[in-house]
């Protein structure tokens, strides 16, 4: 149990953790002596007198990463211990629990990507999109499910996804103009053919996979134009990397790179809220995860969630139900 929470803080009972990538990337990332896990969603058991929240509440957010993580700010354990820069939220009726498990990393990066850093506008806002194709590879991914939903309600016009054949359809259902099998060793080639037959320019891309070991940015850069704004999930020289976390600075010891400093950008932050809040508040009627895999909460993790943590085309969010316990011998 986490100690007493600060004035601004609360104490939560966590119901469900969400599993995302960054969950087995700490030593990577120079995070050390820490619990994993960001996304949760539980009943609040104490608040700190300036809390938002009142005890009895349920909640759901993502605790933010960096160099001398805190251990209570885990969501895979019972108990954990939620800071304000987790923007947290009440579960509103419209949202199921589990599904407010998965919410805060996915959906925040998914709109610091395609609101912030490819430039779209919000979703109310009365402005033109950015001229071109949007190029999403990894379509079936967290974030690439999540930016083709924020691209589908700004009525984005033509829009690539990279993915596995048999979710070509259900992509196609959900607004992509058109798919193509990542397996492909010519994906490039033909992605780059149908812009040149659709007459348009690839100006928009986001690599939802960020695969260093599969060098996916590259990939997707290389369909792009030479004009192109290329953004990945993973740390790149060349293009950049969304993040869920923009109201605070962040401190990381990346493997092979070395200390990274990466300053908070409020204004970004802000319009990133906003989004999210519309997700929330559509939730099943315009933004939804299509499938969520419910794990038994034992330890040591099972063999299904660790592997669905690597990230590559996975399809979906997996979830942990609490009360995470040992094995029964």
């Amino acid at each position: 149990m986490p100690a007493s929470p600060g004035d601004d803080e609360c104490i939560v009972k966590v119901l469900y953790s969400g599993v995302n990538p960054a969950d087995t990337k700490h030593a990577a990332l120079g995070v050390y002596d820490t619990v994993s896990g960001y996304d949760f969603c539980g009943e609040v058991i104490e608040a700190g007198p300036h809390c938002n929240f009142a005890v009895g509440d349920v909640i759901a957010g993502a605790n933010p990463t960096g160099v001398n993580r805190p251990a209570d700010f885990g969501s895979h354990q019972n108990y954990l211990r939620c800071v304000p820069d987790a923007k947290a939220f009440k579960v509103p009726a419209n949202m199921p629990q589990v599904a407010a498990s998965c919410m805060g990393v996915v959906v925040r990066t998914a709109a610091d990507a395609f609101f912030n850093l490819l430039h779209y506008p919000l979703i109310d806002e009365a402005a033109q999109n950015p001229e071109g194709i949007l190029l999403i590879w990894g379509g079936t991914t967290s974030i690439g499910l999540s930016t083709l939903q924020f691209a589908k309600a700004r009525n984005v016009a033509t829009i690539f996804a990279v993915a596995l054949p048999e979710q070509f359809g259900m992509l196609q259902n959900m607004g992509v103009t058109r798919c193509f099998n990542f397996m492909d060793s010519d994906a490039v080639d033909q992605i780059r053919a149908s812009a040149r037959e659709l007459g348009q320019p690839i100006l928009n891309v986001l690599d939802a996979v960020g695969s260093t070991n599969a060098r996916t940015a590259d990939s997707a850069a290389a369909c792009a134009d030479d004009n192109a704004t290329i953004v990945t999930l993973t740390v790149h020289p060349k293009y950049s990397m969304p993040l869920c976390t923009m109201y605070r600075d962040t401190q990381l010891d990346i493997d092979g790179i070395g200390p990274v400093f990466i300053p908070k950008r409020e204004a970004d932050g802000e319009r990133a809220a906003k989004a999210f809040d519309w997700a929330v508040e559509h939730y099943g009627n315009g933004f939804e995860f299509p499938r969520i895999t419910l794990n038994s909460g034992y330890l040591p993790l099972s063999k299904e969630v660790t592997s669905g943590i690597s990230g590559s085309v996975d399809f979906g969010k997996n979830v942990i139900v609490h009360p995470i316990r040992d094995i029964e011998r």
